[in-house]
C-alpha cells in the first residue's frame, strides 16, 4: 500500500519533477542522476511489483510524467520500452487499458524520436500480435484501436510494414460498422476509433509513396545492358 502511495504522490509532482530535470540538464547534469532518471528507475521497476494496486498505481505515474515530460524522455527511451513490454506480457483487464493509455502518452510525447529500428522492434511485434489475434467483435479491440493512432502517427514511414494490413482491417471495420441496422454506442465507438487510426496510417502512407516516388525521381532505375 505505501508503495502505490508513494507512485501516487510522484505524479502528483510531475511538472515540478520536469522542471528540476530541465535545470540540472541546463547544468550539464548526466541523465541518470538527475531526479527524473532516478524516479522514472523506481517507476519502471515498480511496473512490474507482484501487487496489481502497486502496478496500477506505477504505471498511472508514468504516464502521468510522460505527459509533463515529454522530449526530456528521449535518453530514457530503451528501458520505458523494455519495461512497457515486460508489463504488456502480464497486465489484464484495468491495467492493461492503463498501459495502453501510458504507449500512447509516450508516443504522443516523443514524437518521430520512436521512430528509430531499435524501438520499433521492441515496441510494435506485442502491439501487432495482439491486433491480429482479437476478433473484430471483441471489446479488447477498442483500447488498442487507440493506443496505435498516436503510434502510428510518431512512427510516420516506421511504420508503413504494418500500414497496409492494418489499414484495410480499419476499413472493414468501418464498413461492418455502417453496414449494421442499429448503430449500438460500442459499434459507434468501434467506427470513431477506426477512422482515427485509419486517418493516421493515410499519413503514414502518404509520407511513405511520396519518399518512394521522389527517390525514383531523383534515383531512377538503369537501364539493364543488352
Amino acid at each position: 500500500m505505501i508503495r502505490a502511495i508513494t507512485c501516487w504522490t510522484i505524479c502528483r509532482y510531475a511538472e515540478w519533477i520536469v522542471e528540476q530535470h530541465a535545470k540540472a540538464i541546463e547544468g550539464k547534469a548526466d541523465h541518470g542522476s538527475t531526479l527524473l532518471g532516478q524516479l522514472l528507475g523506481q517507476l519502471l521497476m515498480h511496473l512490474m511489483d507482484p501487487h496489481k494496486r502497486v502496478q496500477e498505481a506505477a504505471i498511472s505515474a508514468l504516464a502521468t510524467l510522460e505527459e509533463s515530460a515529454g522530449q526530456y524522455l528521449m535518453p530514457y527511451l530503451t528501458p520505458i520500452l523494455l519495461s512497457l513490454r515486460e508489463a504488456y506480457s502480464k497486465y489484464q483487464a484495468k491495467n492493461l487499458l492503463i498501459l495502453y493509455d501510458a504507449i500512447g502518452t509516450l508516443a504522443e510525447a516523443v514524437g518521430g524520436a520512436l521512430n528509430k529500428q531499435e524501438y520499433i522492434e521492441i515496441l510494435l511485434p506485442p502491439l501487432i500480435a495482439m491486433w491480429n489475434a482479437l476478433p473484430d467483435d471483441d471489446i479488447r479491440l477498442f483500447p488498442l484501436l487507440e493506443c496505435l493512432a498516436p503510434v502510428v502517427t510518431a512512427l510516420g514511414l516506421g511504420f508503413s510494414q504494418f500500414a497496409l494490413p492494418v489499414y484495410h482491417r480499419c476499413l472493414k471495420l468501418v464498413e461492418a460498422t455502417l453496414a449494421a441496422e442499429m448503430v449500438s454506442a460500442p459499434l459507434s465507438l468501434s467506427l470513431s476509433l477506426s477512422l482515427s487510426l485509419s486517418l493516421s496510417l493515410s499519413l503514414s502512407l502518404f509520407l511513405f509513396f511520396v519518399c518512394f516516388f521522389f527517390n525514383q525521381i531523383l534515383f531512377p532505375a538503369k537501364p539493364k545492358s543488352e
